[in-house]
């Protein structure tokens, strides 16, 4: 069986004037479904790594939103009404610095 295949090729292959340009189709057929087999599994392990940098981003954002708002609410006794009183007071605000000096001798102060 495998002989008459192979006989088959060969004398396809030698009859043929289409088999060059077959050759060239079939080369270029496999490079583009390589080419998709490698896009498909890069896309997804993109895109997670891209939602993992974006999640972070909105965290660190969110805690300094959080951290802005508990000062404004120590200095004023009240929370924002807008993010733009928000923004204003982190800009020009007057926040207080709280410098904590340990006492040399306290052992428990970390």
């Amino acid at each position: 069986m495998k002989s008459i295949i192979i006989k088959m090729l060969i004398i396809i292959r030698s009859t043929s004037k289409y088999y060059l340009a077959i050759k060239i189709v079939l080369a270029i057929i496999i490079i583009f479904l390589g080419y998709r087999v490698y896009r498909s599994i890069k896309t997804p392990v993109e895109f997670k790594r891209d939602k993992e940098y974006r999640e972070l981003q909105v965290i660190q954002r969110l805690k300094d939103i959080r951290t802005t708002q508990m000062i404004y609410r120590a200095i004023n006794n009240k929370y924002t009404a807008s993010f733009d009183t928000l923004i204003e007071f982190s800009h020009i605000g007057d926040i207080p610095i709280v410098k904590i000096i340990p006492d040399p001798e306290d052992t428990t102060f970390t």
